[in-house]
């Protein structure tokens, strides 16, 4: 773990205050933690950050809000007046800085403890402790960790943090801050909690897998603030199916003062179960450390997973799979913020796996833990990106490689965390981007790594250092001509689907023939349906859908509003034999990756991009039923391959049939 210590370090050099480096998601006792959540003090606006550097002086609050929550589920921002047709709109939308203040309690017990501030997910935070400066933290993918002391008084205090949504880690529109869906929320959702430890601590923990061998390198932090050396035990153990009884391991341990890092492998016996999509078996770690006046312990989930590549496409645990893919841009407009919970994931990844979906792309954001944890007991395949699209310069890197470091850090131990990409659609600074790539792959080599999804589109060529590409097109050298692995394009480069003639003999073998690792067809499909005006009336949360509206008017002074219907529903229906064609191209594909939609899902972003089967809400708009999309949507499908749809009474129908099988046991010999 030295190297990754190491190597974060000097990610964050030149922060001030007390951003540190927090070990990943665990659990620890109950009487550690103490919930923060609930009514708080509150002010907005003013007085801005930056005008306390040092001790704030006594704030004038007249107002309260509830946390976990934001200014938009509390109504605190003015009152918007905007009626966009763009995409959704925000009724008390606000940027800047907000106050946030309450009175805590250091219990007794926690005498002499290290005391944390733990945020799950905000913005740019500063701290203050009965007006004493704590630090800032400008980390927005991952959860933020204070540290209050190791010498509080048992008693109330003072807690105050200010939030700013404007200070953002750059300019881009991403989908971590996007108004086109989430919004730019200002507030603190996810858990708000102090946490405490002994003075030595377990500070991080990370499971590295080895399917084949059944065995697992668990690499610890140990944190130090008694400036003192001591010693004690290190007993770690596992538990899970098929696991041995007696999976356990004691290490002795030193810690000089500031801590060290020890390594520990464990086998877990030859009948440990694997994780993938068909059997997402999770088993559990449980890591204790003691010594004379020291105890910590922490529990983490983990699956015993390889997942890999070969011979151009994916492999989980050395079995080839296919990535049926759904992109993902944060679209929750109830709340405009996803989730904290794990069952509210498993709600949305249950409908997606209705739908024979097996791999979600969360474009230009990295989505909370638990979506992760939701992913690990389902068995899908996630990846996450960071906050970005654009010219990839070193003023980028410079501000998103902390996020990356956290991000694998506090996610990396999940089975479902299979890639990583560098963000969306980057058109300049390749070489500071694979850059990117090679540093964090050094720091854990647990994920795939893309320098971006669909990045370059102009050269669309697979370089040396990612483990796959996701194109929209792909060239067999730098010369050659862009060959399409999607049946649908905006550009002048047009797909089968558009220019016909209508067949189902198409597939992108040609294509993706020169591809050095697995290709995987971006952003598919995009067609839209009309919208289904009855949507409107679900819109109760902190959007509103106002573009609908007029929409709705500008049918109604047409005289047409009594075909709204027909209109959705014959839209839809051709929607659906669309993206069916554009599935089955990439099925018919010998050695092909996968494919992402866009959508499964409506996206009210970007114009009311109103491009999926199910709308804002994962709701189904009645076109396909999830058993008729599985005909073609599945880790088995029947293919029928045949020339045109139109025949006449004296011609003889003949068609190929093949099979695209990627299920978890092989079909067994048909002759």
């Amino acid at each position: 773990m030295r190297s990754l210590q190491l190597a974060i370090g000097v990610l964050l050099c030149g922060m001030t205050g007390a951003f540190t480096v927090v070990g990943a998601p665990t659990t620890r006792a109950a009487d550690r933690v103490v919930s923060l959540a609930g009514e708080w003090r509150f002010l907005r606006g003013e007085p801005k950050l930056g005008d306390h550097p040092g001790l704030l002086s006594p704030l004038k609050f007249s107002d309260t809000i509830h946390l976990p929550g934001t200014t938009d589920t509390n109504q605190k921002g003015p009152a918007s007046t905007e009626r966009s047709t763009y995409g959704l709109t925000q009724p008390y939308r606000f940027e800047g800085t907000c106050w946030y203040e309450r009175d805590i309690t250091i219990p007794d017990e926690w005498r002499g403890k290290r005391v944390t501030l733990f945020l799950e997910r905000t913005k740019y935070t500063q701290v203050w402790l009965d007006g004493r400066p704590i630090g800032e933290n400008p980390i927005l993918c991952t959860p933020q960790e204070y540290d209050l002391g190791s010498h509080l008084s048992p008693g109330s205090h003072k807690l105050t943090v200010a939030v700013d949504n404007k200070r953002l880690p750059v300019k881009a529109d991403a989908h971590q801050w996007s108004g086109n869906t989430q919004g730019n929320w200002n507030g603190i959702i996810g858990r708000i909690e102090l946490r405490a430890t002994d003075p030595v601590w377990l500070d991080d923990l990370q499971v590295y897998p080895d399917a084949a061998s059944r065995q697992i390198t668990v690499k610890v932090r140990l944190g130090n603030t008694t400036q003192t050396t001591g010693e004690g035990l290190i007993t770690v153990s596992a538990k899970g199916e098929g696991v041995v009884s007696n999976a356990t391991q004691v290490t002795k341990v030193q810690w000089p003062a500031g801590g060290t890092n020890a390594e520990i492998q464990l086998s877990l016996g030859p009948d440990a179960a694997l994780w993938d999509e068909f059997h997402p078996a999770l088993h559990e770690l449980t890591i204790h450390l003691s010594g004379a006046g020291i105890e910590d312990e922490q529990r983490v989930s983990f699956g015993l997973r390889d997942f890999a590549t070969r011979d151009r496409q994916f492999t989980i645990n050395g079995r080839t799979t296919f990535l049926r893919g759904k992109h993902d841009a944060c679209v929750f407009p109830l709340t405009g913020h996803p989730p904290m919970e794990v069952d509210g994931w498993l709600k949305y990844f249950r409908t997606c796996q209705s739908y024979g979906i097996n791999h979600i792309r969360f474009h230009t954001w990295t989505p909370p833990e638990a979506a992760f944890a939701a992913a690990d007991q389902l068995g899908i395949y996630l990846q996450p990106e960071l906050p970005f699209w654009g010219d990839f310069k070193e003023s980028v890197k410079t501000a998103l490689k902390p996020e990356a470091a956290q991000i694998l850090v506090r996610l990396g131990n999940h089975p479902s965390f299979v890639m990583f990409s560098m963000g969306n659609e980057h058109w300049g600074g390749r070489e500071v981007v694979m850059s990117l790539v090679a540093e964090l792959r050094a720091l854990d080599s647990r994920h795939l790594y893309v320098r971006g999804t669909s990045a370059f589109s102009s050269e669309s060529r697979q370089p040396a250092g990612d483990d796959y590409i996701v194109t929209s097109a792909v060239k067999r050298d730098a010369n050659g001509p862009l060959r399409q692995v999607r049946g649908a394009n905006a550009g002048k480069e047009q797909g089968h689907v558009q220019t016909g003639p209508a067949n189902t003999m198409t597939d992108y073998a040609e294509a993706i023939a020169g591809a050095p690792g697995p290709v995987v067809s971006h952003e598919m499909g995009q067609y839209t349906v009309y919208p289904d005006f009855k949507e409107i009336a679900k819109y109760t949360g902190v959007s509103r859908a106002y573009n609908l509206e007029q929409y709705r008017q500008k049918l109604a002074d047409a005289g047409m509003l009594d075909q709204d219907t027909d209109f959705a529903r014959a839209s839809g229906a051709l929607a659906a034999l669309c993206y069916r064609e554009e599935i089955e191209s990439c099925l018919r594909t010998p050695h092909h990756g996968g494919f992402v939609l866009l959508d499964l899902q409506d996206f009210p972003g970007q114009g009311t991009a109103l491009v999926g089967m199910l709308d804002a809400f994962m709701d189904s708009k009645g076109i396909i039923t999830p058993e008729q999309w599985r005909q073609f949507c599945a880790p088995t499908v029947l293919l029928a391959k045949f020339r045109k749809y139109t025949w006449t009474e004296d011609e003889i129908i003949t068609a190929a049939v093949e099979v695209a099988h990627y299920g978890e046991q092989d079909l067994p010999d048909t002759t």
